[in-house]
């Protein structure tokens, strides 16, 4: 064998190292998430004209949104109004699930009126 096909050889074993020390480290983070060792905290606060709401993950802001989404930047009537859509989201980000709020979730809070 050449001197060429030694080093190639072991490039290529540098990059599988890599590579599995990278994907090591990213199973780590992942059952570090997984195992329940983060922190979420939602806080309401008052706006212009309303309330919003935020949520925190570990202590850094993960979400803050001040007005109802899809609804050109109204905030929520009322703190107990915020305190529903975080409590929905909070528990989408707790399965995994997309964090925003349907139709039916702003109908269920009573931000849409049901049409019968």
């Amino acid at each position: 064998m050449t001197n060429t096909t030694n080093w190639t050889r072991k490039k290529i074993m540098l990059y599988i190292a890599a590579a599995g020390l990278v994907l090591l480290l990213l199973f780590g983070s992942y059952l570090h998430t997984v195992s329940g060792k983060v922190r979420m905290k939602t806080e309401t606060f008052e706006v212009s004209g309303g309330w919003g709401y935020l949520i925190s993950l570990n202590g850094r802001t993960y979400i803050y949104q001040p007005f109802i989404p899809g609804y050109d930047k109204h905030p929520f009537p009322d703190r107990k109004t915020a305190r529903k859509a975080a409590r929905i989201v909070t528990g989408r980000l707790k399965t995994g699930s997309a964090p925003g709020l349907s139709e039916e979730d702003l109908q269920r809070i009573g931000i849409i009126k049901k049409d019968r």
